[in-house]
């Protein structure tokens, strides 16, 4: 898993951080890295039958695996807690 999980990493860098010599991703594309690492995880994890909670009946293909791994990310999106009109300067 540890191997997949590098693969993932590597094969997901682009031409130009390779160009760079970056040893990782750059960090503004770190949810489609994220999802990608997951992604490589989870297959290993299938293929030897060490996930409890998750089967390939659940996800046949790897898109239907992307689509899991997307649903069960999580989301940084905040509610303000003070309404920006409440603090107008008329």
């Amino acid at each position: 898993m540890l191997y997949q999980a590098a693969v993932a990493c590597t094969d997901a860098m682009t031409d130009d951080e390779i160009a760079s010599g970056r040893t990782f991703p750059a960090i503004s594309r770190i949810r489609e890295i994220s999802k990608e690492v997951a992604c490589n995880v989870i297959e290993v994890a299938l293929d030897e039958n060490l996930c409890t909670k998750l089967s390939r009946k659940d996800v046949p293909t790897r898109d239907a695996l992307s689509c899991f791994v997307n649903r069960k990310m999580y989301f940084p999106a905040y509610v303000p807690l003070v309404d920006p009109a409440y603090h107008r300067k008329d």
